[in-house]
């Protein structure tokens, strides 16, 4: 692992934002909403919205594509998220 990424890890264990992450940890995800944007490593979600921690589902296929509902065919990883974050709001 890269050492700028170990010395962000070992910042993240001081902060007070584990304490946070250790709460949310506890008490479940409530997200508000599911956020589709590319996988590209520029484009972080949570820093454009200057979202909280757990404040939305996140989805980053390639490009951002979502296929239609008709190509769709089988499991996947949209389909999960969609019915987890659904299956969560029906339980607030």
């Amino acid at each position: 692992m890269p050492a700028e990424l170990l010395r962000g890890l070992a910042e993240l264990k001081k902060s007070d934002e584990l304490e946070q992450l250790q709460q949310l940890a506890a008490d479940g995800q409530h997200p508000d909403c599911l956020v589709i944007s590319c996988m590209d490593s520029r484009c972080n979600p949570a820093t454009i919205f200057h979202a909280a921690i757990g404040k939305f589902f996140a989805h980053a296929p390639m490009g951002a594509i979502v296929p239609p509902k008709e190509l769709q065919t089988g499991p996947s990883e949209l389909k999960a998220k969609l019915k987890y974050a659904i299956d969560i709001d029906q339980h607030i």
